[in-house]
């Protein structure tokens, strides 16, 4: 599904976008959408714990 993965690509292109804003917020980002983009930001930010 093209539209799908474009939307993907969005979404991941606003998350870091604003992680490059607020270091804060980028985390708040990575627990939201961690199971969905955690090989993307595995590198970036360590990972949260999922308690």
């Amino acid at each position: 599904d093209t539209a799908g993965q474009d939307v993907f690509t969005e979404t991941l292109r606003e998350i870091s976008r604003t992680s490059q804003m607020s270091n804060r917020s980028s985390v708040s980002n990575y627990a939201l959408f961690g199971g969905f983009s955690g090989n993307a930001y595995a590198p970036v930010i360590p990972p949260v714990s999922s308690t």
